[in-house]
């Protein structure tokens, strides 16, 4: 939620997405703390400019980057480069600026989206069939995020898969299941060869969202590459 509209949202002002990890009656409950922080962040001028901002256990993430990377833990959002900054005491502190275009900055407007193409994500693991695959493809997916091994590894089996996914108009783009590290463009697959296109940073559920934004720009894979590495 907090990519999506750190990336169709044209406003400078503060948005701020909030939650908790424990319910109001458990011991060490974190909602309370966490809504007054996000409260301080979101009526502070010093997040203006900022995109849209996850703030959760006295730390203030971009939107881009964070994640979720625990079931029950209340630190369990994090971002691969570490948080923008903190909240200490009632006051917020920023030591890190987002460096990708977000909200004003972008071409994707929400007042002028009003339907996404339909993107699917396939997890990979060893021997894995076609299936999923194919069931996507038939029920009218645009694109499919192979969500691979390794740098977006491609089993053996599933390279023509691929390849035949592509003959028929959609998109395939390579993500990593690992959770961080970039897929390397021709690194682990030829892609040039293949038309295909590689996530750079981003894991697969995030993906899915810029890819369904791009695909109301264009269908070319060659700039979808380009938003694929801009965003």
């Amino acid at each position: 939620t907090a990519y999506f509209l750190n990336l169709v949202l044209k406003s400078e002002k503060p948005v701020v997405v909030v939650g908790s990890m424990r319910p109001g009656t458990a011991l060490g409950a974190d909602g309370a703390l966490n809504l007054y922080d996000a409260v301080l962040v979101a009526g502070s001028k010093e997040a203006a400019g900022k995109g849209t901002l996850v703030v959760m256990n006295d730390e203030i993430h971009s939107g881009r980057d964070v994640t979720k990377s625990n079931t029950f833990k209340v630190e369990t959002f994090r971002s691969p480069y570490g948080p923008l900054g903190y909240v200490v005491e009632n006051k917020l502190s920023f030591y890190r600026l987002p460096a990708r275009p977000h909200t004003t900055q972008t071409e994707f407007d929400i007042d002028k989206i009003s339907s996404l193409p339909r993107v699917d994500i396939v997890y990979n693991y060893g021997n894995v069939s076609r299936t999923a695959y194919d069931a996507f493809v038939a029920a009218g997916a645009k694109a499919i995020i192979h969500d691979g091994t390794g740098n977006g590894s491609v089993a053996e089996q599933i390279v023509p898969v691929l390849q035949e996914v592509r003959s028929k108009g959609v998109q395939v783009i390579r993500a990593s299941r690992t959770g961080s590290g970039v897929v390397i463009r021709n690194g682990e697959q030829p892609d040039d060869k293949y038309d295909w296109v590689v996530t750079d940073d981003q894991n697969a559920q995030k993906a899915r969202i810029l890819a369904e934004l791009a695909l109301t720009r264009t269908n070319d894979p060659k700039e979808l590459q380009k938003i694929m590495w801009k965003y």
